[in-house]
């Protein structure tokens, strides 16, 4: 049989088989140590990607402080990066990428009509290639 995981064989022994989809794989390549007993619970990584998680409105914030809740009646505390910049001056910066901006996209609308004129010379010249080209051919063959 394939392993599931990595495609090579194995034999039966070697494997671990996932209990809701039924597909086998090597224990290295579905990281459980040789030797170790399978819970009944377990997945399979594939499996366990698709099952939907549950919501749990119980389960407590990792790392809630009391500096970031906010008591009623208080003012939201501003992140260090909004303390930094005032409104003119954030309002400032965004007119500056604006121009960048606008500048960037007429450089390369002239990109874009310098290529094109490129491209017709390109055409033009491989025109007369193949008129001198057909005069030398004919040339040749008087």
């Amino acid at each position: 049989m394939k392993c599931s995981a990595c495609g090579k064989f194995m034999a039966a022994a070697e494997g671990v088989t996932c209990p809701k989809c039924d597909r086998k794989s090597h224990r290295a390549c579905v990281k459980v140590p040789e030797g170790v007993q399978v819970q009944p619970t377990w997945l399979c990584p594939d499996c366990k990607i698709r099952t939907p998680r549950k919501s749990d409105q119980n389960t407590p914030v990792r790392g809630l402080n009391s500096e970031y809740i906010i008591k009623q009646g208080e003012e939201k505390p501003q992140s260090p990066v909004a303390q930094g910049f005032k409104e003119s001056e954030l309002a400032l910066e965004l007119r500056r990428f604006r121009e960048e901006l606008r500048e960037t996209r007429e450089e390369f609308r002239s990109f874009r009509q310098e290529m094109f004129d490129l491209r017709n010379s390109l055409k033009s010249c491989e025109e007369r290639l193949d008129t001198l080209e057909n005069k030398y051919t004919r040339l040749e063959e008087q």
